[in-house]
């Protein structure tokens, strides 16, 4: 199975431990101060179960300033590794630089155009739908939105090769090309990915029930709280393996 091998090697290299580890961190810095911004806005049995509110303005500050400069790093730090997978044959993590702060305002703007195409389609189509009360149709159209998101992140992929904004990365028919290129492709790839989520989730499942059966406050905080970071660093590797398919995908069928 490619997606198994694209998970190995992502595992490989000299530094892969340090990288591993440091990408867990910068994920759990980032879930700790997110979670506990979010709590300040929840319920108490919320807060109670997943995070510490920030008890002070400057608690809240630290928080929501970390949060956002941890999400930014990993953002930029994505695209960097899908750039970067263009370059070479192997797909093992990059060094962890300051270069993925500049990444992010390369690829920013491209990505919110694109999120902005597929919400305005996603919006008018629902109204135009909803206007003739037909829940079946809104299931089927929003079932062919989810079907064409892996297409969108691939013109994302694409640009990211050289992070250079030509014509053909801002026409929302691109999307179209992709699907009819490389559609067998992109479903048995994310067919893959799928099955090797089952293991994370089936690990995280467990974690929690074990969790949910012991009584002390503190140790179930802890064990909840560690199944989030895992669970987040997981689905980070698994978007890394999607990403790694993707680029030979775009390799073989798109590139000339």
């Amino acid at each position: 199975m490619e997606a198994y091998n694209y998970l190995k090697e992502i595992y490989s290299g000299k530094r892969a431990i340090y990288n591993h580890i440091t990408l867990f961190s910068l994920l759990g810095i980032m879930v700790i101060f997110l979670n506990n911004l979010s709590a300040s806005w929840g319920s108490s049995l919320y807060i109670d179960i997943f995070a510490i509110p920030p008890a002070s303005s400057f608690e809240l500050g630290v928080a929501l300033l970390g949060g956002f400069l941890t999400a930014l790093y990993l953002f930029g730090y994505s695209y960097q590794y899908v750039n970067s997978l263009f370059k070479r044959e192997e797909c093992s993590l990059i060094e962890f630089t300051f270069e993925p702060f500049g990444t992010f305002f390369r690829v920013f703007p491209m990505f919110f155009l694109w999120q902005n195409y597929v919400t305005l389609v996603a919006v008018v189509g629902s109204l135009i739908i909803l206007a003739f009360d037909n829940l079946v149709m809104l299931y089927i159209f929003t079932a062919i939105i989810l079907l064409f998101l892996p297409f969108v992140h691939m013109v994302l992929i694409n640009f990211s090769s050289r992070f250079k904004y030509r014509l053909k990365f801002f026409y929302p028919w691109t999307v179209l090309q992709y699907f009819d290129k490389t559609f067998s492709s992109v479903v048995y790839l994310f067919s893959q990915v799928l099955l090797l989520a089952l293991v994370p989730i089936t690990m995280i499942t467990c974690l929690v029930l074990v969790s949910m059966q012991i009584e002390h406050e503190v140790y179930q905080y802890a064990i909840e709280l560690a199944c989030l970071c895992f669970g987040i660093y997981s689905f980070a590797v698994l978007k890394y393996v999607f990403s790694v398919g993707l680029v030979r995908i775009i390799k073989e069928k798109l590139m000339p």
